[in-house]
Order: structure tokens, then C-alpha cells, then sequence
């Protein structure tokens, strides 16, 4: 008989005893079972295969959850893969999916609550594609489901600013980044990698609350909501006060017209502000109230272009001339009323501005007027208001000087108006 060790390629009668190993641990993955629970980030739609070498940037670094505890406690346990499947958020979290603004099956998180955190910090702590960092990888950025910028680099500060944030690299090597607001509007951020999807995976967020869906970081963001004081211009968005110091110059600026120019519904002009810039507020469609300073010297080109919304334009006796176009396409305004200090109609001024019914100079110096300023003198090119107010003892310096307005049989005393109208 033919004595081995190796039983297996003998050729003889082979014996093989039972073992009991139901007290030892084995390393089989969990290949027939799921464990569903609530991470930072990760897949809803289908399990994911959880190793220690990707539950952080799959699941997200939560050390104090217990369903990331019991992912972790069964690989620690010699376990080589667990399958995960990520629950949907409901209703109470603060993380819940809504449907997206522009219809598309895009994830956005919600930023309906209050609480709403003010930073985010990303680490690269690992090294899938060791050359990638926050200085090398664009990203596509959403802001509440729309796009807002497009292969935009996070360490870009110009870029940054068009969508209002601020992006800080802490260690100094593009692999660890602050996130930070620049509005206290409560609103949902998408960072999604351009060419490199997995960047995500070797990412942590070390700070703050965020998901990866879809390869893509989300999160919300807001800046404390600044003081009353100090401040030159506020404007309403939905029903809140949003506060802003420019100096006494205020100039047009994307980021402002990006975040606001649809959803703004009025506008204050502090006493601290003494010109406003080109364009600062063309195209806020929605005003429907401006209050002017009581500083205010120069309103520049086209600065309430089609603000279709206005009812009323009541200038300060401070307002010294209105520029090209300033006002042209406020198809709404009633009411406009000019200071003792104006002297200075720009270019198609108030070309469109079919609505007005009463119009008050109050200056003794007679305004220069440019250019068809109110309109070219066709039906429904400019106003045609049927009250015009003026200085008791100067109808006739204003039928020379704003002929093009109105003829001196619509004009009234100004002290009529100021009688009528007290401040």
C-alpha cells in the first residue's frame, strides 16, 4: 500500500474526517446578502461591493453611524467585500432628492431647512490616479439643477466667483480645499468631474454634509446673512433681505446679476452710494420697487434697462443726470419724478416707457435732453404722459426745453403736486 501526506493524488482508499468550523471566522464576501442603510454617499439603484480599500470614498467617513459602523465591523472581521445598497433620503432628511427646476432626472439635494452649513472641505486622500488634484481636475457645476459653469477649475478664483463661492486650497498642493459661500441664499451645489468621474472615490468630505450621487459631489451652502449695517444696496429675494457693501459706486457684477436679476422684487439704494455703474441693475425683471439714496448723484447707461416691472421712478433732489438708455423698456412706470438737481436726460432715456401718466420736474435750471430721449416721436415710442408738473413761474423755459416730452397745455403747477402729495 502506497503511503502519502498528500491523499488527493494517491491512488488507494482515502479517508477524510469531518472538521468542525462553525466557531471560526471565514473570509468569503457576503455574496447572498445586503446591507441596506443610511451613508453619506453611494448608489440607491442597485448594491455596491464595499472593500476596505473604497468604503470611504463609497460610503462616505462617518465614523458615528451605525450602519457605516456595521460595513466597517464586518470587513474588520476578515470579511474581503460587503454588498451595500445606499437608502433613499425621506421627507426629514435634510438630504431628501427633489425633483430638479429644469425637468431633467438630475439628483439635487434639498436646502429647504434653515440650518443650512457655511463649509465644505474636501481631502484627496487617496491615490487611485495619483496626479490628480483640485488644480488639474475640472468640474461641471450645478446650482439647484441648472448649470451654472462648465469645466471650471475650483482653485480658479475668477470662476468661482461667477457662481459664488469660494474655494480656499488649505494644504497647499491642490488636495485638500475649503468650500465657502458668498450669498446667504440657502442653495444646492453639483461639483461633477468632467473626465474623471472616480476622482470622487478617492475624496473625502472631512467637513461639513454632503452625498455623491452619480459621481458628483452635492451639498448646500450659505453665508451668514450679513448686518443691517454697513451696508450700500439690499435687495428682496423671496422675501428676505440680501445686503451687500460696494462703496459708494455701484457697478454692474455678474455674480449679483447671475444670482438675483429673476428673483429680486426690490431694490434699496443706501444714502452711502453716490453713482450707479453701467448696466448695475438692467435686466432685474421682477423689481418691482427701487428706493433711490438720498446721495445719489449719477444713474449711468442703461442701469434699469428693461425692468419691465416698475410702476414708479422717484429720483432724490441729490440725482443730477440719468444716462443713455437708463431707463428704456420700463413699459410699467406711471409715476416718474426728478429733483431739484437734475440737469441731464441721456439718449433714449425713457424710449418705451409707454405707461407714464405723470411726470414732475422740479429743477429751475432747465435739463438738457438727448437724443431722442423720449422716444422718436411716434405713437407708443416713449411716454406721453398727460400731467406734467413743473415750477409755478417756468412753463415757458420748459416748453423749450422738453417739448419732446409734452406740449405746455399738460402743464400744472408744482405746487399743485407738492400740495397734493406731502412728503
Amino acid at each position: 500500500m502506497n503511503t502519502t501526506k498528500i491523499l488527493g493524488e494517491a491512488v488507494s482508499i482515502q479517508r477524510q474526517d469531518i472538521i468542525d468550523r462553525t466557531e471560526e471566522q471565514t473570509a468569503e464576501g457576503l455574496t447572498g446578502a445586503v446591507i441596506l442603510g443610511r451613508f453619506k454617499r453611494g448608489r440607491v439603484d442597485a448594491p455596491m461591493a464595499i472593500h476596505q480599500g473604497n468604503i470611504r470614498g463609497q460610503l462616505g467617513h462617518d465614523p458615528k453611524n451605525p450602519d457605516y459602523i456595521a460595513v466597517q465591523d464586518c470587513l474588520d472581521a476578515g470579511v474581503p467585500s460587503v454588498q451595500v445598497l445606499r437608502l433613499g433620503q425621506n421627507e426629514e432628511d435634510d438630504g431628501s432628492e427633489t425633483d430638479p427646476p429644469d425637468g431633467k432626472d438630475r439628483f439635487v439635494i434639498s436646502c429647504t431647512p434653515p440650518e443650512v452649513q457655511q463649509r465644505i472641505v474636501l481631502n484627496k486622500v487617496r491615490d487611485t490616479l495619483p496626479f490628480l488634484t483640485f488644480n488639474n481636475v475640472v468640474f461641471d457645476i450645478y446650482i439647484n439643477g441648472l448649470p451654472a459653469a462648465s469645466s471650471a477649475v475650483l482653485l480658479d478664483a475668477a470662476a468661482m466667483d461667477l457662481v459664488g463661492l469660494k474655494v480656499e486650497d488649505l494644504a497647499g498642493n491642490g488636495r485638500k480645499i475649503s468650500i465657502t459661500p458668498k450669498s446667504d441664499r440657502h442653495r444646492a451645489f453639483e461639483l461633477r468631474p468632467t473626465f474623471m468621474p472616480s476622482f470622487t472615490d478617492d475624496t473625502d468630505i472631512e467637513e461639513g454634509h454632503a452625498v455623491v450621487e452619480n459621481s458628483s459631489f452635492h451639498f448646500c451652502l450659505a453665508s451668514k446673512p450679513s448686518p443691517a449695517e454697513n451696508w450700500d444696496i439690499k435687495y428682496l429675494v423671496n422675501g428676505s433681505w440680501i445686503y451687500e457693501s460696494t462703496g459708494p459706486i455701484v457697478e454692474q457684477d455678474a455674480n449679483r446679476n447671475t444670482l438675483y436679476r429673476n428673483t429680486a422684487t426690490a431694490l434699496v439704494i443706501a444714502d452711502t452710494v453716490t453713482e450707479l455703474g453701467a448696466g448695475a441693475f438692467g435686466n432685474w425683471s421682477n423689481l418691482t420697487s427701487v428706493e433711490l439714496g438720498q446721495s445719489l448723484k449719477s444713474i449711468a447707461n442703461s442701469v434699469f434697462v428693461n425692468c419691465s416691472n416698475l410702476t414708479e421712478f422717484i429720483c432724490p433732489n441729490s440725482l443730477e443726470s440719468l444716462g443713455y438708455s437708463a431707463l428704456s423698456n420700463c413699459n410699467k412706470i406711471k409715476l416718474i419724478e426728478f429733483g431739484t438737481s437734475f440737469i441731464s436726460i441721456g439718449s433714449s432715456a425713457l424710449v418705451k416707457c409707454t405707461s407714464v401718466e405723470t411726470a414732475v420736474f422740479r429743477a429751475r435750471v432747465m435739463p438738457t435732453i438727448g437724443n431722442y430721449a423720449f422716444g422718436n416721436g411716434g405713437t407708443g415710442s416713449g411716454p406721453e404722459p398727460t400731467a406734467v408738473y413743473v415750477p409755478d413761474d417756468l412753463f415757458a423755459e420748459y416748453e423749450n426745453a422738453i417739448w419732446h416730452l409734452a406740449r405746455i397745455t399738460t402743464f400744472l403747477p408744482l405746487s399743485t403736486y407738492e400740495s397734493q402729495n406731502p412728503d
